[in-house]
């Protein structure tokens, strides 16, 4: 009884620190636009509460790609138990009360 309730308890916690909003889809093969091209397809996995964490010290690497400089940093996504996630996949930051400047954000 008091480990189902400790455990009830946890969950809640970790549902309160999730107060960002972010969407998953899964590209897909190109698909035939109608008018002589192809648009890329996707396919929704997951929207709705999230959190983002900054594991470890900041990791950010300063990378030259054509020219310029581009910062490279890592950002880990939670979401509540149950959607099935694959590589590739694209999370989308839709809104974030913490650091408002990601929303938006499109990371892979």
């Amino acid at each position: 009884m008091v480990t189902h309730i400790l455990r009830q308890s946890r969950a809640a916690f970790k549902r309160r620190r999730m107060r960002d909003s972010c969407s998953v889809v899964r590209p897909g093969l190109p698909v035939d636009d109608g008018q002589g091209g192809v648009v890329p397809s996707s396919t929704p996995v997951y929207e709705g509460i999230c959190y983002l964490r900054y594991p470890g010290l900041a990791q950010e690497a300063m990378l030259a790609a054509a020219g310029a400089g581009v910062a490279q940093s890592r950002i880990v996504v939670r979401v509540p138990f149950g959607p099935v996630f694959r590589p590739g996949d694209v999370v989308t930051i839709l809104a974030s009360p913490d650091t408002p400047h990601l929303a938006g954000t499109v990371l892979r």
